[in-house]
């Protein structure tokens, strides 16, 4: 079964969650030519791998940040 659209190189996970690649971003990589289903599934979990690690860096950021308490 072809869902129709082509795979992508390394670092389209980047390109679609940072929009840097101003295109149809995740629509663009399941639905181009030639996309198969376990195609669109890999590039899916390529997708939602590197959005939670971008969770997990911004999450670690702001432990790590220094606080200071508040006066009263």
């Amino acid at each position: 079964m072809v869902l129709g659209g082509g795979q992508r190189g390394e670092g389209a996970a980047e390109d679609d969650a940072g929009g840097a690649d101003g295109g149809a971003g995740l629509a663009d990589g399941l639905l181009g030519d030639g996309m198969t289903v376990e195609g669109a599934r890999k590039y899916l979990r390529k997708v939602l791998s590197a959005n939670s690690m971008g969770n997990l860096r911004l999450a670690k950021e702001y432990a790590e940040e220094p606080w200071t308490p508040i006066k009263n």
